[in-house]
């Protein structure tokens, strides 16, 4: 029985020496560098985006990258390479009279998954698992939404095509602020609407 005991002793000893080299194993992370990512979101330093609704009033947001992540290395977890994570991050100069950030866009690559946080007005809005026929689901605050696709939308000037909107339901849960998103790829966001005034805001 003792015997048996002290295998087992040693067993565990030579499992921990062994784990832990292997996770004191050294593994090269590249920084952010997603092109399909950024696709959706295609949006530059010094970048200034303007949304106007029917009754011409105008929301402007100046973007500025203030975090990019850039290569590093980090210590392994049993040889896993897609446990490495970057993003890249974009805030607006404009801030609401509290002192608040208006806008801004976190876009992340993490153990393989792409993702994106969009913040505006202090409305988040969480676009998740970026697949090739779009994101899988988007929420807004804490709500899932619906999402569609439409041929087209806007007009004369303000008019795009290939548009994704993603609704979230106003009948159970009256939550103020945004409820509607209409993205596109290549374009980013495209417009949005806003609850309960019903104002929606296209991109210039």
């Amino acid at each position: 029985m003792k015997l048996a005991i002290c295998s087992a002793f040693l067993f565990t000893q030579a499992l921990v020496y062994t784990s832990c080299g292997i996770c004191s194993k050294k593994i090269d992370c590249a920084g952010f560098d997603d092109k399909e990512l950024a696709t959706w979101f295609p949006y530059s330093d010094g970048e200034r985006l303007t949304f106007r609704n029917n009754l011409n009033e105008q929301e402007s947001f100046t973007l500025k990258n203030t975090f990019t992540t850039q290569p590093y290395q980090r210590t392994g977890g049993f040889g896993n390479t897609n446990r490495c994570s970057a993003e890249k991050d974009f805030e607006s100069v404009e801030k609401d009279s509290s002192g608040r950030i208006r806008f801004s866009l976190r876009l992340q690559v993490s153990s393989g998954t792409r993702s994106g946080l969009l913040n505006i007005n202090q409305t988040p809005i969480y676009f998740n698992n970026l697949t090739d026929s779009g994101f899988l689901q988007v929420m807004i605050d804490t709500r899932i939404t619906r999402q569609e696709k439409l041929a087209n939308f806007g007009t004369g000037s303000s008019s795009f095509t290939n548009v994704t909107v993603a609704t979230a339901d106003t009948n159970f849960t009256k939550m103020q602020g945004i409820y509607k998103l209409y993205f596109s790829k290549g374009l980013g966001l495209i417009a949005y609407s806003e609850y309960p005034s019903l104002k929606t805001w296209i991109k210039q």
